[in-house]
């Protein structure tokens, strides 16, 4: 068994001390004793699979945001407004209706009348019951309307609840049609971006050979030089500073792992020294070289 670690258990990248096997176990929440053996492995891939699922969800969240998903809305009126419109135009018609009936009515007495009249009948009492008979007919007649015009409301409203009611019931399916086509485009799209995360990761870990790089630029980006890299970490602001040094989640950590491995463990030292969480009252590492304790330090980081 090495000073930290117990045989057949691999520590991350950069933990190469009992500190910092001691600074993950706090970490995880597991016994501080400074070795890294089963308890403390365990709990680091629990640690590990916490944080991929929710670099998932994020990804997920992400997406799902960025997503415009259409919408189907139906406005279904109450049956009141439904009533009031339907009788809008179904109204005027039994209206006229009902005046034609009482005029007839009313011409019908008249003629009985004038029949009357001629005859030398005069106000009889057969020409008064034929005028009540008639006055009987005009509103049976017109009740008649009436209980047609009702009913015939009724089902018109009926079927327009009904109907705007399946159109309702169409929206709905079509809204989780299209809510499921975005689910589906959000899943699969947040399993490309972890799947090539992932790879990224393992690639990362792969070319660190599981510990701290010690050969200073050795393993460093393409991309970047070593000033990039300390021009990068100057322009973080002292929160993010806290978490490129201390946060666990993945994306700080391959920052992290990617700082140590382009500027060697004494480097990255260095630039924690240089650029604490809280700013420093310096001009900063491109400024000052009359520090001697840093200026070698800071000769090898640059080279």
């Amino acid at each position: 068994m090495a000073s930290y670690y117990v045989t057949g258990y691999s520590t991350p990248q950069g933990v190469s001390s009992r500190a910092d096997v001691r600074e993950w176990q706090n970490r995880l929440g597991v016994k501080a004793d400074g070795i890294w053996g089963p308890k403390t492995q365990a709990a680091y891939e629990q640690y590990n699979a916490a944080n991929s699922l929710n670099t998932f969800q994020n990804y997920y969240n992400t997406i799902m945001g960025a997503l415009s998903v259409p919408s189907i809305s139906v406005n279904v009126p109450s049956k009141e407004a439904l009533k009031a419109d339907i009788s809008s135009y179904l109204r005027p018609s039994v209206d006229l209706a009902i005046s034609n009936r009482r005029a007839r009515g009313e011409t019908n007495k008249a003629e009985l009348d004038a029949d009357a009249v001629s005859r030398g009948m005069g106000a009889s009492t057969y020409v008064t019951s034929m005028k009540g008979r008639e006055d009987g007919k005009v509103e049976s007649d017109i009740s008649m309307m009436e209980a047609q015009y009702t009913a015939t409301l009724a089902e018109r409203i009926a079927s327009a609840l009904e109907k705007y009611e399946a159109m309702s019931m169409q929206a709905q399916m079509q809204n989780a049609q299209y809510a499921y086509n975005a689910q589906s485009t959000a899943l699969g799209l947040a399993s490309q971006w972890f799947n090539s995360y992932m790879n990224n990761a393992a690639k990362n870990v792969k070319r660190s050979g599981g510990t701290s790089s010690k050969g200073g630029l050795g393993l460093a980006s393409k991309n970047m030089s070593t000033k990039d890299y300390i021009r990068f970490v100057g322009g973080l602001s002292g929160s993010e500073r806290s978490m490129l040094y201390n946060s666990g989640s993945t994306e700080w950590a391959l920052m992290r792992l990617e700082l140590q491995d382009a500027l060697g463990k004494d480097g990255y030292n260095e630039v924690r020294s240089a650029f604490p969480v809280a700013p420093l009252r310096t001009t900063g590492i491109g400024a000052s070289k009359s520090t001697n304790r840093r200026s070698g330090s800071w000769a090898t980081i640059r080279r």
